[in-house]
């Protein structure tokens, strides 16, 4: 209510004074709610339901994380329904011959249970929170999902249309048999407001707190106060045709009126940009992170800019479904099959062709499935390569949850993560904040925050830790790299490989005084600082000899050989010892880099063996890239 005191200082006390009165005559008493509704929303809620028809803006847009190609993973033809709702782990449609709702299992496409709805015309479900909401001509229910049955929470009659309903908070818009939109609450079944005029034939849309609906040739917008409704402004477009599904994005409301599309001001109704498209729209558009994607009469899928209208690409394909934007991938259906497109270019991505002569084809998207509704059956999509794979050192890592790729980033369980990295794991839940600790470098990130600190400094994240199905999700890369890891990841196959490797390619070598080179490498394997040693020994006045068929390295110093045996090349601590002016010396680590290349090996050792075979004392500082040998 704080933001009404703008309001109420710019009216003055006599102003109040007369709202006042007028209200206890209910003369002002909607405008009273209005003022009411918008002090007390949340203009940025947003629910992201898994459903055909996206969340309550209409976007069609989810941000799951499907990527091309897809393979189906299971075929159910006891089910098929033009606007299938998934809700968790469960798929919810109605079916006729008899009208029934059934749930199934999102994995396997197994019939969880089935409820006769009876009635003669079904109105397709929503579903939120395990609770489904469905219509069957005479009654709206509310249906509890308890598993392995389903429980009706409550019934109430309603002559119930065929447009999908809108949920919004407590409130579901569903349409009746006129064409018209009753408001009802969802937690009890009460009827808040109905008989709503126009007439829609399309799901409203919701943003800032208005609806958005369209008729025939009419755009309107309107405020739900609770007992009514108030009309806020209407865009009539006075020809025959009729407007498609309103979409609300970012203040603006986007509809297509049949060869022409618009940005409509989300506010007035005033049109902000029109396109002229070559041909008729036909089915409901998307809009994903960057562009409108929309399906028109002549057999073309386009592109266009939101902010200006703008055609970005246009790709020939016949489309009968309205398309499914899933992050940077557009799904679409036809009697033809499935098809990807990339929402950059729209290049196809991924093709799965299958002939049938239906009308009705549907998509929805939720945790790695994309699910593809014909009239007489379903089927469920899965990546080919589904899993992300993680190696640690050559070896497969196995978590409890698979990893998820977010905003292009690659989140994998917190626990198992640390616990491959030998760091303790300390989780703050008033804070809500992880810390994970090494012997010499400590982690800090706080949940859904894209604030973190190494070892006290601050670090900005691309995308911060999450939660997901309650499970806490960490960036890998970030994670790894803090804790002196190499990561490199092959899309192609899907795989994070994290090498216990760091390179530290253009270190400066500082002998004495003298600056040596200001490109040497230096490695941090397991911890152990590496360097590439030839450098040094022809520092000295000597070099390196690469034996390697015989399993030798040769490296000279004045009046000194010292032979390293490669033939023992596992890199395991103190496996090698050689022999520097009758002592033997400890190895840690040794290893060739470009063994395969002659001419371009590398030799590297760890720093202490300089230490321990001539007394030297060698320093690197990695915050100033700086190696520095110091020797009589």
């Amino acid at each position: 209510m704080l933001y009404l005191l703008p309001f109420l200082i710019m009216i003055g006390i006599k102003g109040v004074k007369r709202i006042l009165k007028s209200i206890i005559k209910l003369r002002y008493y909607t405008l009273f709610m209005t003022i009411f509704f918008f002090s007390s929303i949340n203009v940025g809620y947003t629910i992201n339901w898994h459903q055909a028809n996206g969340n309550e803006t209409q976007t069609r847009f989810s941000h799951e994380h499907i990527l091309p190609p897809l393979v189906p993973k299971w075929t159910n033809r006891e089910s098929s329904n033009q606007f299938p709702v998934i809700d968790g782990h469960t798929i919810y449609v109605t079916s006729t011959n008899p009208l029934k709702l059934q749930a199934i299992e999102l994995t396997s496409g197994k019939v969880k249970w089935e409820y006769t709805l009876g009635g003669s015309k079904q109105l397709p479900p929503l579903a939120r929170d395990g609770i489904i909401y469905v219509g069957n001509a005479t009654h709206y229910m509310a249906i509890q999902d308890l598993n392995t049955h389903p429980k009706v929470l409550w019934s109430v009659p309603l002559v119930t249309g065929t447009v999908p309903s809108t949920v919004f908070r407590d409130t579901i818009y569903v349409s009746t048999g006129i064409g018209n939109y009753t408001a009802i609450d969802r937690r009890t079944g009460a009827r808040k407001w109905g008989n709503f005029e126009p007439k829609s034939s399309h799901p409203v849309a919701i943003g800032e707190g208005r609806l958005y609906g369209a008729s025939d040739s009419d755009v309107f917008a309107y405020v739900d106060n609770g007992k009514t409704y108030t009309t806020v402004w209407t865009r009539s477009f006075w020809t025959t045709g009729k407007v498609t599904q309103p979409i609300y994005k970012n203040g603006m409301v986007y509809v297509g009126f049949n060869q022409d599309y618009y940005a409509l001001n989300a506010r007035t109704g005033n049109v902000v940009w029109r396109t002229r498209l070559p041909g008729n729209i036909t089915e409901a558009s998307a809009i994903g992170k960057n562009f409108l994607f929309l399906n028109i009469a002549n057999k073309t899928v386009i592109a266009i800019h939101p902010s200006n209208g703008n055609i970005v690409w246009r790709t020939p394909l016949d489309i009968l479904g309205a398309p499914l934007v899933v992050n940077d991938t557009v799904y679409l259906a036809s009697n033809k099959g499935l098809y990807g497109l990339s929402t950059q270019n729209g290049t196809q991505t991924f093709t799965w062709h299958r002939s049938a002569h239906h009308s009705r084809y549907a998509l929805a998207a939720a945790k790695d499935f994309i699910i593809y509704t014909r009239q007489d059956h379903m089927i469920g999509f899965l990546p080919h390569n589904k899993n992300i794979r993680v190696m640690i050192d050559g070896k497969e890592q196995t978590f409890n949850r698979i990893p998820k790729i977010v905003s292009g980033r690659t989140l994998v369980p917190m626990r198992a993560l640390f616990e491959a990295f030998d760091a303790n794991v300390s989780w703050n839940g008033a804070t809500r904040t992880v810390t994970a600790k090494t012997e010499d470098t400590t982690v800090e990130l706080t949940i859904d925050k894209t604030e973190a600190y190494v070892n006290g400094k601050l670090i900005i994240l691309d995308v911060p830790a999450t939660i997901i199905d309650s499970t806490t999700y960490v960036p890998i890369r970030f994670i790894s790299e803090s804790l002196e890891k190499t990561v490199t990841w092959d899309g192609k196959e899907r795989i994070v490989d994290i090498s216990s490797v760091k390179e530290y390619p253009s270190q400066k070598l500082i002998v004495n005084g003298t600056v040596v080179r200001d490109d040497i490498k230096v490695t941090n394997y397991h911890g152990t600082p590496t360097i590439h040693a030839d450098p040094i020994f022809q520092y000295l006045g000597g070099g390196v000899q690469y034996h390697l068929g015989i399993g030798q390295i040769i490296a000279t110093v004045p009046n000194n050989s010292i032979v390293f045996d490669y033939s023992k090349r596992e890199l395991v601590p103190n496996l090698y010892t050689t022999t520097v002016d009758g002592k033997d010396i400890f190895i840690k680590y040794l290893h060739v880099v470009n063994n395969q290349i002659p001419g371009k090996e590398e030799f590297h050792l760890d720093l202490t063996f300089f230490q321990d075979a001539f007394n030297w004392t060698v320093q690197w500082d990695r915050e100033q890239g700086i190696v520095n040998i110091k020797y009589n």
